[in-house]
């Protein structure tokens, strides 16, 4: 029996429990208070006290995420506690069901919230967002797989439901479109991109229509409509065709076609000398189970050149080869190639130097005094802009405060300069900072900041010589990091 309008509203109403819209629970006041506390326990008691009584799901969910990424257990009782103490209230299970550690306790709890709430979208978006992570994007031995298939039948629906609670929003089409590509619907995931792409948008992609062609087995489509993407983005000649290999690869395995990716990678007239091409094959042969044929274009690459040793080291695609006896070896000449390329690697480090006068700054540091890019001069700076919940940021970290540490010279600063973060307040940046017992000097930036140096994404490294001027620049973390800032800074000693 279908429920009335007046009663899904009146249920709808639960999701309040335990909240307030009182004017003291904004995103100003929560900024404010933060930004005067130091004391880590008085931080924790502040973000319950927001989560517990906010009203402005937002900020809710960016404090919720930024404690999470500090102390995972802690936020993850602290949710339990309020959702046990509030069974009925649909913000509760929902909040709780965002950082519970299983998939299948994320879309129960998701259940619950829009039992409690049928008109509130964000249990929808907890079940279909559970589902979208962690089957549709997940390799058929991933935990939790067997287990969420068996449940999906039950949340289909939650889908197109999604859609109509928030047809404004183009996240539910994202999600729909995980949906219709794991269930091979590839007519629905067109139409989805469409409107998707009416609506602006800027994840429908042409390298997503590539995937779509892939999975319909039009691969010259796929291929067409990718490379026609990389020619509109002005991508230097040098870089075009690693591009187009890179998405096309990506589509393809996305459309399960791997035999077809292997194919597009041996037809290269240059494959035997290729590295990258024969490790790529090697990582569809691993992908498909395939360990004799992965070694041996693993072996390949090596004997081409290939030395990212610690890309092959995490590449989950070779999960499957690492308990192969084959795999040591594997790595060791990986290492050998690495070690031999130093000369090359540092001539190319050295090569890739600019000269471009650093926009000027004044930013605060951790105790509150202007440090100001005017009165370094002398001095060789390295800056790194970087967010607590930035995964390339975190990886890249380690390695600066490893070169601060070990092998910065006389004469060289390093600056930590936080940026784009999503909780407000300074407190948060500093607490990983010094949980991690990082060396680099913590200064806090800011959106200006950031469009004056031009970044278009983090980590963003830069060396500054010592007339003020941009040395050296890199977007992302690379392998290479650890090395390239001793070459670039003593080069300008």
């Amino acid at each position: 029996m279908k429920k009335s309008l007046l009663a899904l509203l009146a249920i709808s109403c639960l999701i309040f429990v335990g909240l307030t819209t009182a004017d003291d629970y904004t995103k100003e006041s929560f900024e404010s208070k933060l930004n005067s506390l130091e004391d880590q326990a008085k931080i924790v008691e502040l973000f319950k006290d927001y989560i517990e009584n906010s009203s402005d799901m937002d900020l809710v969910r960016a404090i919720q995420s930024q404690w999470e990424a500090n102390d995972a257990e802690g936020v993850r009782s602290f949710m339990k506690e309020l959702h046990e103490k509030n069974p009925t209230s649909a913000t509760f299970a929902y909040l709780y069901g965002r950082v519970v550690e299983s998939p299948v306790e994320q879309v129960k709890l998701g259940r619950k919230a829009i039992e409690q709430s049928m008109l509130w979208p964000y249990g929808y978006r907890l079940v279909t967002a559970t589902y979208m992570q962690n089957l549709f994007e997940a390799g058929p031995e991933d935990e939790y797989v067997a287990e969420l298939k068996a449940m999906l039948p039950e949340d289909e629906k939650d889908f197109a439901t999604l859609i109509q609670l928030e047809p404004e929003e183009d996240y539910p089409l994202q999600f729909n479109l995980s949906y219709q590509k794991y269930i091979k619907d590839t007519d629905g995931a067109l139409a989805t991109l469409d409107k998707a792409k009416e609506m602006g948008a800027r994840w429908a992609s042409p390298i997503q229509y590539g995937t779509i062609y892939a999975m319909q087995g039009n691969f010259d489509k796929a291929l067409s409509t990718i490379t026609e993407f990389i020619d509109a983005q002005g991508v230097s000649p040098d870089e075009r065709q690693q591009y187009i290999d890179y998405y096309y690869r990506n589509g393809l395995v996305g459309a399960g076609a791997h035999d077809a990716a292997i194919d597009y990678f041996k037809a290269k007239s240059d494959f035997a000398t290729n590295d990258e091409a024969q490790y790529d094959v090697a990582c569809l042969y691993a992908i498909k189970g395939e360990k004799d044929n992965a070694f041996a274009a693993l072996t390949g690459a090596i004997s081409a050149g290939f030395d990212k040793v610690e890309n092959a080291k995490n590449d989950g695609d070779l999960a499957v080869l690492t308990d192969d006896p084959r795999w040591e070896t594997a790595i060791a000449d990986i290492q050998k190639n690495w070690d031999n390329g130093k000369p090359k690697r540092k001539a190319e480090a050295l090569a890739a130097k600019v000269s471009e006068p650093a926009p000027d700054w004044s930013l605060e540091d951790k105790d509150g005094n202007i440090v100001k890019l005017a009165d370094l001069r002398g001095s060789v700076l390295v800056l790194d802009f970087w967010a607590t919940w930035c995964g390339p940021c975190r990886m890249a970290m380690p390695v600066i405060d490893k070169f601060v540490k070990e092998g910065a010279k006389d004469g060289v600063k390093v600056y930590s300069i936080n940026v784009w973060e999503r909780t407000p307040g300074k407190a948060m940046p500093l607490k990983f900072m010094q949980d991690n017992n990082y060396a680099m000097t913590l200064l806090y930036g800011d959106k200006d900041l950031t469009t004056a140096y031009g970044i278009q994404g983090i980590p963003f490294i830069c060396v500054i010589d010592k007339d003020g001027n941009i040395a050296y620049k890199e977007s992302g973390y690379s392998e290479k990091l650890g090395e390239n800032l001793v070459w670039w800074t003593e080069s300008l000693l």
